[in-house]
């Protein structure tokens, strides 16, 4: 069974963003980008798959990533949100 061009897109964007946010060079935010790519397509995977765990597993990556891409642009600073939800 081919995966599709979903599964590629999917693997080969989370390896990007992986290798952005590694580098510590002040490439997080595409770093994150890349993520966000991956997500979408990996959510575009499972719908057509039908798998529901993998459905829920990257929503949540959404929330984790766009919390990244925020945090990247200086709009949201994680320490106020981990104070807020921790402490």
């Amino acid at each position: 069974m081919s995966d599709g061009i979903d599964s590629k897109i999917g693997y080969l964007t989370a390896i990007t963003g992986s290798v952005l946010l590694a580098m510590n060079a002040g490439l997080a935010l595409y770093g994150f980008i890349a993520f966000l790519f991956s997500n979408v397509a990996w959510i575009h995977y499972s719908i057509r798959i039908k798998s529901a765990d993998l459905l829920k597993q990257n929503l949540g990556f959404v929330i984790t990533t766009i919390l990244g891409i925020l945090t990247a642009v200086g709009l949201v600073n994680i320490q106020d949100v981990i104070a807020f939800y921790f402490i």
